[in-house]
Protein backbone atom coordinates (compact mmCIF):
# COMPACT_ATOMS: atom_id res chain seq x y z
CA UNK A 1 0.00 0.00 0.00
CA UNK A 2 1.28 3.46 -0.87
CA UNK A 3 2.27 5.43 2.23
CA UNK A 4 0.14 8.42 3.18
CA UNK A 5 1.36 12.01 3.32
CA UNK A 6 1.36 11.81 7.15
CA UNK A 7 3.28 8.50 7.11
CA UNK A 8 5.99 10.01 4.94
CA UNK A 9 6.38 13.13 7.07
CA UNK A 10 6.32 11.31 10.41
CA UNK A 11 8.94 8.78 9.33
CA UNK A 12 11.32 11.26 7.73
CA UNK A 13 14.77 11.58 9.30
CA UNK A 14 16.58 14.87 9.64
CA UNK A 15 18.54 15.60 6.47
CA UNK A 16 21.18 18.14 7.49
CA UNK A 17 22.13 18.96 3.89
CA UNK A 18 18.50 19.55 2.92
CA UNK A 19 17.91 21.76 5.96
CA UNK A 20 21.02 23.79 5.17
CA UNK A 21 19.95 24.31 1.54
CA UNK A 22 16.47 25.44 2.58
CA UNK A 23 17.80 28.01 5.05
CA UNK A 24 20.39 29.17 2.52
CA UNK A 25 17.68 29.85 -0.08
CA UNK A 26 15.55 31.69 2.48
CA UNK A 27 18.44 33.98 3.36
CA UNK A 28 20.31 34.47 0.07
CA UNK A 29 17.85 34.05 -2.81
CA UNK A 30 16.76 37.23 -4.60
CA UNK A 31 14.74 39.35 -2.19
CA UNK A 32 15.82 37.17 0.72
CA UNK A 33 16.66 38.14 4.28
CA UNK A 34 20.30 38.95 3.49
CA UNK A 35 19.17 42.23 1.91
CA UNK A 36 17.89 43.38 5.31
CA UNK A 37 21.06 42.19 7.02
CA UNK A 38 23.15 44.27 4.64
CA UNK A 39 20.96 47.38 4.80
CA UNK A 40 20.78 47.57 8.59
CA UNK A 41 24.12 46.00 9.50
CA UNK A 42 25.39 49.14 11.22
CA UNK A 43 22.70 48.85 13.89
CA UNK A 44 23.81 45.39 15.01
CA UNK A 45 25.37 45.54 18.53
CA UNK A 46 27.85 42.82 17.56
CA UNK A 47 29.05 44.64 14.43
CA UNK A 48 32.18 45.88 16.19
CA UNK A 49 34.39 47.95 13.89
CA UNK A 50 33.42 46.09 10.72
CA UNK A 51 32.64 48.48 7.85
CA UNK A 52 29.75 46.45 6.44
CA UNK A 53 28.36 42.92 6.38
CA UNK A 54 30.95 41.66 3.91
CA UNK A 55 33.76 43.05 6.06
CA UNK A 56 32.16 41.45 9.14
CA UNK A 57 31.95 38.08 7.39
CA UNK A 58 35.55 38.26 6.16
CA UNK A 59 36.87 39.14 9.61
CA UNK A 60 35.05 36.24 11.28
CA UNK A 61 35.32 33.60 8.59
CA UNK A 62 31.57 33.45 7.93
CA UNK A 63 31.37 32.03 4.41
CA UNK A 64 27.75 30.90 4.47
CA UNK A 65 26.79 32.82 1.32
CA UNK A 66 29.45 31.10 -0.77
CA UNK A 67 28.77 27.69 0.78
CA UNK A 68 25.46 26.65 -0.77
CA UNK A 69 25.48 23.09 0.57
CA UNK A 70 26.74 21.35 3.71
CA UNK A 71 25.96 18.14 5.57
CA UNK A 72 27.93 19.21 8.67
CA UNK A 73 25.63 19.61 11.69
CA UNK A 74 27.96 22.04 13.50
CA UNK A 75 28.08 24.23 10.40
CA UNK A 76 24.27 24.20 10.17
CA UNK A 77 24.01 25.16 13.86
CA UNK A 78 26.46 28.02 13.36
CA UNK A 79 24.50 29.21 10.31
CA UNK A 80 21.28 29.15 12.35
CA UNK A 81 22.92 31.17 15.14
CA UNK A 82 24.34 33.67 12.65
CA UNK A 83 20.99 34.33 10.98
CA UNK A 84 18.91 34.17 14.16
CA UNK A 85 20.97 36.83 15.94
CA UNK A 86 20.50 39.20 12.99
CA UNK A 87 16.80 38.37 12.66
CA UNK A 88 15.87 38.84 16.31
CA UNK A 89 17.65 42.20 16.49
CA UNK A 90 16.15 43.38 13.22
CA UNK A 91 12.67 42.17 14.10
CA UNK A 92 12.67 44.12 17.35
CA UNK A 93 14.09 47.34 15.95
CA UNK A 94 12.83 47.85 12.41
CA UNK A 95 9.29 47.54 11.11
CA UNK A 96 10.61 47.38 7.56
CA UNK A 97 12.32 44.07 8.27
CA UNK A 98 9.60 42.53 10.38
CA UNK A 99 7.99 40.33 7.71
CA UNK A 100 11.15 38.73 6.38
CA UNK A 101 12.82 38.53 9.78
CA UNK A 102 9.69 37.00 11.33
CA UNK A 103 9.60 34.38 8.57
CA UNK A 104 13.27 33.57 9.14
CA UNK A 105 12.77 33.28 12.90
CA UNK A 106 9.80 30.94 12.46
CA UNK A 107 11.76 28.80 10.02
CA UNK A 108 14.81 28.53 12.29
CA UNK A 109 12.73 27.75 15.38
CA UNK A 110 10.93 24.97 13.49
CA UNK A 111 14.28 23.64 12.26
CA UNK A 112 15.97 23.69 15.65
CA UNK A 113 13.00 21.99 17.31
CA UNK A 114 13.19 19.33 14.62
CA UNK A 115 16.83 18.59 15.41
CA UNK A 116 16.17 18.91 19.17
CA UNK A 117 18.13 22.08 19.86
CA UNK A 118 17.02 25.27 21.52
CA UNK A 119 18.27 28.85 21.79
CA UNK A 120 19.63 30.33 25.01
CA UNK A 121 21.42 33.60 25.62
CA UNK A 122 25.14 33.62 26.31
CA UNK A 123 27.02 36.89 26.61
CA UNK A 124 24.27 38.86 24.88
CA UNK A 125 24.08 36.50 21.89
CA UNK A 126 21.73 33.65 21.07
CA UNK A 127 23.42 30.23 20.91
CA UNK A 128 22.07 26.74 20.31
CA UNK A 129 22.26 23.95 22.87
CA UNK A 130 21.00 20.40 22.78
CA UNK A 131 17.52 20.15 24.33
CA UNK A 132 18.25 17.73 27.19
CA UNK A 133 14.85 16.71 28.62
CA UNK A 134 16.17 16.49 32.18
CA UNK A 135 17.61 19.98 31.95
CA UNK A 136 14.39 21.29 30.40
CA UNK A 137 12.44 19.96 33.40
CA UNK A 138 14.86 21.51 35.90
CA UNK A 139 15.00 24.86 34.10
CA UNK A 140 11.21 25.11 34.24
CA UNK A 141 11.27 25.18 38.06
CA UNK A 142 14.58 26.99 38.60
CA UNK A 143 14.92 30.79 38.76
CA UNK A 144 15.11 32.19 35.24
CA UNK A 145 18.81 33.08 35.34
CA UNK A 146 19.74 29.69 36.80
CA UNK A 147 17.60 27.94 34.20
CA UNK A 148 19.47 29.74 31.44
CA UNK A 149 22.79 28.72 33.04
CA UNK A 150 21.68 25.08 33.13
CA UNK A 151 21.03 25.24 29.39
CA UNK A 152 24.05 27.24 28.24
CA UNK A 153 26.40 24.83 30.01
CA UNK A 154 25.68 22.48 27.09
CA UNK A 155 26.73 25.01 24.45
CA UNK A 156 29.25 23.26 22.21
CA UNK A 157 31.58 26.25 22.58
CA UNK A 158 32.16 25.24 26.21
CA UNK A 159 33.42 21.77 25.33
CA UNK A 160 36.88 21.58 26.88
CA UNK A 161 36.57 25.09 28.36
CA UNK A 162 37.03 24.30 32.05
CA UNK A 163 37.13 27.94 33.07
CA UNK A 164 33.89 28.72 31.25
CA UNK A 165 32.17 25.72 32.80
CA UNK A 166 33.59 26.54 36.23
CA UNK A 167 32.04 30.01 36.13
CA UNK A 168 28.62 28.60 35.26
CA UNK A 169 28.81 25.98 38.02
CA UNK A 170 29.91 28.60 40.54
CA UNK A 171 26.89 30.73 39.65
CA UNK A 172 24.56 27.74 39.98
CA UNK A 173 26.05 26.87 43.38
CA UNK A 174 25.52 30.45 44.49
CA UNK A 175 21.87 30.24 43.44
CA UNK A 176 21.41 27.03 45.43
CA UNK A 177 23.33 28.08 48.55
CA UNK A 178 20.37 29.91 50.21
CA UNK A 179 18.33 26.67 49.94
CA UNK A 180 21.01 24.40 51.36
CA UNK A 181 19.10 23.56 54.54
CA UNK A 182 15.87 22.97 52.61
CA UNK A 183 17.67 20.66 50.21
CA UNK A 184 19.13 18.71 53.12
CA UNK A 185 15.63 18.08 54.48
CA UNK A 186 14.58 16.11 51.40
CA UNK A 187 17.97 14.66 50.39
CA UNK A 188 20.59 14.97 53.12
CA UNK A 189 23.29 12.83 51.48
CA UNK A 190 22.71 14.43 48.10
CA UNK A 191 23.01 17.92 49.57
CA UNK A 192 26.19 16.98 51.41
CA UNK A 193 27.74 15.47 48.28
CA UNK A 194 26.76 18.39 46.04
CA UNK A 195 28.24 21.11 48.23
CA UNK A 196 31.31 18.97 48.89
CA UNK A 197 31.93 18.80 45.13
CA UNK A 198 31.42 22.51 44.44
CA UNK A 199 33.76 23.35 47.31
CA UNK A 200 36.51 20.90 46.40
CA UNK A 201 36.61 20.69 42.59
CA UNK A 202 38.15 24.12 42.02
CA UNK A 203 34.70 25.60 41.41
CA UNK A 204 33.97 27.92 44.32
CA UNK A 205 37.46 27.86 45.83
CA UNK A 206 40.95 27.70 44.43
CA UNK A 207 41.79 24.08 45.11
CA UNK A 208 44.85 23.89 42.84
CA UNK A 209 47.17 26.49 44.38
CA UNK A 210 49.59 24.92 46.91
CA UNK A 211 50.03 28.33 48.53
CA UNK A 212 46.41 28.16 49.68
CA UNK A 213 46.87 25.56 52.41
CA UNK A 214 43.25 25.77 53.50
CA UNK A 215 41.71 24.90 50.13
CA UNK A 216 44.48 23.10 48.24
CA UNK A 217 43.59 19.58 47.07
CA UNK A 218 46.51 17.70 45.51
CA UNK A 219 44.16 15.19 43.90
CA UNK A 220 42.36 17.98 42.05
CA UNK A 221 45.55 19.84 41.15
CA UNK A 222 46.96 16.71 39.50
CA UNK A 223 43.72 15.53 37.91
CA UNK A 224 43.75 15.37 34.08
CA UNK A 225 41.60 18.05 32.41
CA UNK A 226 39.26 15.56 30.73
CA UNK A 227 38.58 13.80 34.03
CA UNK A 228 37.90 17.11 35.78
CA UNK A 229 35.52 18.06 32.99
CA UNK A 230 33.58 14.83 33.55
CA UNK A 231 33.20 15.81 37.22
CA UNK A 232 32.05 19.26 36.17
CA UNK A 233 29.39 17.68 33.95
CA UNK A 234 28.25 15.62 36.93
CA UNK A 235 27.98 18.75 39.07
CA UNK A 236 25.83 20.45 36.42
CA UNK A 237 23.49 17.44 36.39
CA UNK A 238 23.36 17.50 40.19
CA UNK A 239 22.55 21.22 40.08
CA UNK A 240 19.58 20.42 37.86
CA UNK A 241 18.50 17.64 40.21
CA UNK A 242 18.75 20.02 43.17
CA UNK A 243 16.23 22.42 41.65
CA UNK A 244 13.85 19.54 40.99
CA UNK A 245 14.22 18.33 44.58
CA UNK A 246 13.46 21.82 45.88
CA UNK A 247 10.33 21.86 43.73
CA UNK A 248 9.33 18.49 45.19
CA UNK A 249 9.78 19.88 48.72
CA UNK A 250 7.05 22.45 48.03
CA UNK A 251 4.61 19.58 47.64
CA UNK A 252 6.01 17.24 50.31
CA UNK A 253 3.65 18.45 53.05
CA UNK A 254 0.60 18.04 50.80
CA UNK A 255 1.79 14.55 49.87
CA UNK A 256 2.12 13.71 53.57
CA UNK A 257 -1.43 14.90 54.23
CA UNK A 258 -2.68 12.82 51.30
CA UNK A 259 -0.92 9.72 52.60
CA UNK A 260 -2.36 10.18 56.09
CA UNK A 261 -5.82 10.90 54.78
Amino acid sequence: MRRTFADILNSAKVDVAAEYRSLHMLVYERGGFCADMEEHFGWMPFAGTAYNLRDFNNRNGFDFEECKSSDDLDYLLCFCEYVYNFATRLNCRFDCGSVRSSNVIRHIIALTEKIRYRFVQDGGLWVLVLANERIVAAAEVAPKAAGNDLFRYDYRGYKGDLEGKRKILSTLAMALEPYRSELAVVAKQFSCDYFCLVNNLNIRHNNVNPADSRNYKELIALMPADELEEWYDTVRDMSAAAFLLLEYKKHAEDIGDLKRG
